[in-house]
């Protein structure tokens, strides 16, 4: 079957080839699809394309960003061209997510990918029309140099008084096609001038190899100790905001949540500082466990005598799995320049919060062995979630997802315990 569009080339795969579409991409059967040009549409749609690339590595993104910024169809020499060889290995889980396809031809990609990689891909700007002969940039003036250099690795634009009257360098950059004007106050550097004067390569540094999670080896035993000590605690903090307000019930806010004066009530009554018992108020409230009524009152809910009835184990496992899968992000509650966010309030939703919850969780059962360093899983999270689109992974999200998953006992000393382990599986 001759390929000639993205659908012809979903029509042509077999079983096998749509199944690891659909594992990598289980968007695309929710709802199952008509028929293929459907999925071809679902699959090419910018909603999907930015979910399928959140879902890659900074590897593999470094790879397809290559692939998007070289003319189609492309080869995988001309990738290899731009990156290493090791980029050979990256192309196979490309297609497995149908980020790229193939044609007699060679490589291409979906129509809107671009469009969601950003205008600016790796900090490279548009192809120039004009042939170029980009050799000749070894022979430019200083004073081109300097204006090369503070445009090579992005942002590719740059600003200059009036196109008309340009400085001696750029003038030279814009009569050998170097500079492209955009508009009177703005030249753009193309992509093709860019690349050689990055050695011929996409990236300052191509990041291959996943960052080693560091830190501090526990005993065992300790940890084990340290987590039950948690698990005890928590299950005891959670009984007594529930009982304290049942007997004195706090006022919501009008726009909903916490009062700040309330918060602070609950924090000297259980002995922690405010951002504990914001966690604390939040995770009874995602349990089921607390709800705000008709007149705004927070109580506990009629699920509380059963969650009272159960046996510790299912009382905590209902507590951590709302935590886990939660939107919601009680670390904002207080943070430098969010002093109106209030505790179950509405302005703690997050999108990257049950994805980053689960991300590191599943660093420190990787590394079992060690209490990480913030740092170093914090890098290995980025490396494994670069997250281009959303500006990056941020490290108030680690750094929060440690301290809770401590408060929880999934971790005793900063370092994951059985019980975590378990709860994990």
């Amino acid at each position: 079957m001759e390929i000639r569009s993205y659908a012809d080339y979903l029509r042509a795969l077999d079983d096998a080839a749509l199944i690891a579409i659909f594992t990598h991409r289980p968007d695309l059967v929710t709802p199952v699809p008509p028929d293929i040009a459907s999925l071809a549409i679902r699959a090419s749609s910018a909603p999907s394309l930015a979910r399928a690339v959140d879902g890659l590595n900074k590897w593999q993104l470094q790879i397809l960003e290559i692939c998007a910024v070289l003319n189609e169809p492309f080869t995988e020499k001309e990738v290899v061209a731009l990156s290493e060889k090791s980029a050979l290995f990256v192309l196979p889980a490309l297609v497995d997510r149908a980020l790229i396809y193939q044609d007699k031809d060679g490589y291409r990609i979906p129509s809107n990918l671009r469009e969601v990689l950003g205008n600016e891909i790796a900090g490279l700007g548009p192809a120039s029309f004009a042939p170029l002969k980009v050799k000749k940039l070894d022979e430019a003036p200083a004073a081109s140099k300097k204006v090369l250099d503070a445009m090579v690795w992005g942002p590719p634009r740059g600003s200059i008084s009036d196109v008309k009257k340009p400085s001696a360098g750029v003038q030279w950059l814009l009569e050998e096609k170097f500079l492209i004007p955009f508009n009177q106050q703005t030249v753009v550097l193309p992509r093709e001038v860019a690349i050689y004067l990055r050695g011929n390569k996409v990236h300052r540094e191509l990041e291959s190899t996943p960052p080693s999670v560091t830190g501090a080896s526990r005993d065992a035993r300790n940890t084990q100790l340290a987590a039950i000590a948690n698990i005890t605690t928590f299950l005891r903090w959670t009984e007594e905001v529930l009982n304290f307000w049942a007997q004195e019930p706090a006022t919501a806010l009008r726009s909903g949540g916490l009062g700040v004066r309330e918060l602070k009530e609950l924090s000297l009554h259980l002995g922690v500082d405010e951002s504990c018992a914001a966690f604390i108020a939040e995770v009874s409230y995602l349990a089921g466990l607390l709800t705000i009524d008709a007149d705004d009152k927070i109580l506990p809910t009629h699920q509380f005598d059963i969650w009272l009835a159960q046996n510790p184990a299912v009382r905590w496992q209902s507590l951590a799995s709302a935590w886990l899968i939660s939107s919601r992000m009680s670390g904002l509650v207080g943070k430098e320049g969010q002093k109106n966010i209030a505790p179950l309030g509405p302005e703690l939703d997050r999108s990257l919060a049950a994805g980053t919850r689960k991300l590191v969780l599943n660093l420190l059962k990787e590394n079992s062995k060690v209490a990480p360093d913030l740092d170093s899983i914090y890098q290995a999270a980025q490396w494994l979630a670069p997250s281009k689109r959303s500006g990056g992974l941020q490290k108030d999200y680690v750094v929060w997802t440690l301290r809770e998953a401590e408060w929880l006992g999934i971790t005793g000393q900063g370092q994951i315990s059985t019980y975590g382990i378990e709860f994990l599986e």
